[in-house]
């Protein structure tokens, strides 16, 4: 079992605005700034991704539980974005305000791997809060991160 940070990917473009919560994201290397973000090819936001080629991945905060409940599946595409505080990021993605981080992205390069693409993204703006403690995902459950003092 390993734990990790509640995160929802967004994407604006040609084929639509969608999102959806993952869990397997990570960076990739500093120079230039990549990261990569796992999606299952049956996903409902799977092909917006593919085809917009741009997305903001939101790091989601503690009190952020019922934005990544909808955006896991429990409210349908088109309405997910009527939960949470959504605004516009320079390269016109969705993006999650009083979210821990927020990484705007262009689709640098895709692979697939059994059931899931792997997105390699170039990071064009980094923003986050530092007073904001994360969401975190473990043994099926969410729960928020303690505060070490």
């Amino acid at each position: 079992m390993m734990a990790a940070a509640v995160k929802v990917v967004t994407t604006d473009g040609p084929a639509g605005r969608a999102g959806l919560t993952v869990t397997a994201a990570c960076s990739v290397c500093q120079e230039p700034p990549r990261l990569l973000v796992c999606v299952n090819v049956t996903a409902s936001a799977h092909p917006f991704l593919q085809q917009n080629g741009r997305l903001t991945l939101n790091i989601l905060a503690t009190d952020q539980q019922d934005v990544a409940m909808a955006f896991g599946g429990k409210v349908a595409q088109e309405k997910r974005f009527d939960l949470g505080e959504w605004t516009e990021d320079d390269l016109g993605q969705p993006s999650l305000q009083g979210a821990c981080a927020r990484f705007t992205c262009s689709v640098h390069e895709t692979m697939q791997s059994g059931t899931h693409t792997i997105f390699i993204c170039n990071v064009h703006v980094a923003s986050g809060d530092k007073d904001k403690l994360p969401l975190i995902y473990f043994d099926r459950n969410m729960m928020p991160l303690a505060k070490v003092a």
